[in-house]
């Protein structure tokens, strides 16, 4: 079992720290295997501004829960450090704490689930809207504009601003509006015609 460096206990929900300048996607770095408590973690956020190994300055928040840790930990029983409550097995806390306590943002930040209202009004990647009270990947008329990545079905063209959505499909309503318009007037001229033609049909028989 893995023991976090700040509790010395076995890590419960455990993270790897992501936010340091020693911090390698690709390549072996001083928290590839290290792991810390998430409660211990939101403990001693503010403290933590260094890599406790190589005293790299932290640049970001970025930390992930390590799901490949906890689903080998088959036996452990935990309660939650959060509400005092729940108990279960080191995966159904971890899912617990994340869906209950903690919100990981799509920035890689992880913050308490009454602070991510605050959090979303100043990180163009948090996708949580406060008045939806969810996640919206797409299209929400109360989020600030954000940078996205949406193909109209209608017309295939790429949108990538947020505020932009809303308004371009109202020009293909518009733009449809019009069509209906047309087809119409040609419909009432053809249907016209076609009764033009039964009644010369008529008089010539």
């Amino acid at each position: 079992m893995k023991k976090c460096p700040i509790c010395l206990e076995n890590v419960v929900a455990p993270v790897k720290l992501n936010c340091f300048e020693c911090y390698k996607s690709h390549e072996i770095h001083c928290h590839t295997f290290q792991r810390f408590c998430l409660h211990c973690i939101f403990q001693s956020n503010t403290n933590i501004e260094k890599c406790i190994f190589c005293h790299e300055p932290k640049k970001n928040k970025t930390m992930e829960i390590d799901y490949d840790y906890i689903s080998n930990d088959h036996f452990s029983i935990y309660t939650c450090v959060f509400c005092k409550q729940t108990k279960g097995s080191h995966l159904e806390i971890a899912k617990h704490i994340m869906e209950k306590h903690v919100y990981h943002c799509a920035c890689g930040e992880m913050i308490m689930n009454s602070n991510k209202k605050e959090h979303s009004k100043t990180c163009e990647k948090c996708l949580y809207c406060a008045k939806c009270d969810k996640d919206v990947i797409n299209i929400c008329k109360h989020k600030k504009s954000k940078r996205i990545n949406l193909e109209c079905q209608y017309c295939g063209k790429c949108i990538t601003n947020s505020c932009e959505v809303l308004d371009h499909y109202l020009t293909h309503v518009e733009e449809y509006k019009v069509k209906i318009k047309t087809l119409r007037e040609i419909l009432t001229c053809e249907r016209k015609q076609y009764h033009d033609l039964l009644h010369l049909i008529e008089d010539l028989c």
